[in-house]
């Protein structure tokens, strides 16, 4: 801290510091090039998934997805963590017989334009990831994408406004591995009009025993 203060970048965090890893992507960039430590963090994300609070089902019965009529949802950066080009394979050799022809996979840089134009974009456990200043790029290069009325979708932890016990531990482990954070509700409010002053939060809704909140933001227009 005392080296970086305020810093936002992922080559400064203390991961990085303590690794004397000085490559700008930091620790997604030290998985790429390792595949040993890339396959444990696969498999750690893979545990934190089967927790109770993290289960899907609260995002599949928590959000009223009827509301969307045939929406295309586009994922982005899904699965594991993170859409590196071996997910992305090894997705589309698991996919359920069921799902074959709904369901398509894409390895992209959610930093560069999103490709896909469509009604619905949804980030899960992708943005707490992020310092802000790399945040606001991911929300602004979806924006590219969308038309007005269209939506995000982001499935993260809300933590209150002041942080201790379990909500401190948890920003300093994403601050120590990445100088990001996880966010309050005001401070999702502000990052997205940062990004683009026609975005709103419309909802935030946490289902019960999800450890997760379902964030609805949504595209306007300026008044």
């Amino acid at each position: 801290m005392q080296k970086y203060p305020h810093s936002q970048e992922l080559n400064e965090a203390w991961f990085a510091v303590a690794f004397d890893y000085k490559e700008p992507g930091g620790f997604f960039q030290y998985l790429a090039e390792r595949k040993e430590p890339q396959k444990r963090f696969f498999g750690a994300m893979k545990c934190v998934g089967m927790a109770p609070g993290v289960d899907y089902g609260h995002l599949a019965n928590g959000y009223d997805w009827r509301k969307l009529g045939k929406a295309t949802v586009v994922d982005r950066g899904g699965s594991a963590g993170h859409d590196f080009k071996e997910t992305v394979e090894a997705s589309e050799k698991t996919l359920p017989a069921q799902f074959k022809g709904r369901v398509s996979f894409q390895a992209h840089d959610f930093f560069n334009p999103q490709p896909l134009r469509t009604e619905v974009y949804m980030m899960r456990h992708i943005c707490h990831c992020w310092p802000d200043k790399y945040l606001i790029k991911i929300l602004q290069q979806t924006v590219l994408a969308m038309d007005h009325g269209s939506r995000m979708i982001v499935v993260e932890t809300v933590v209150p406004s002041r942080r201790d016990g379990l909500y401190r531990s948890m920003d300093l482990f994403m601050f120590s591995m990445l100088d990001a954070q996880d966010r309050s509700a005001e401070e999702w409010s502000k990052i997205v009009v940062a990004a683009d002053p026609r975005l709103r939060v419309a909802s935030i809704e946490k289902p019960t025993g999800s450890h997760d909140a379902i964030i609805d933001i949504v595209l306007g227009q300026l008044n």
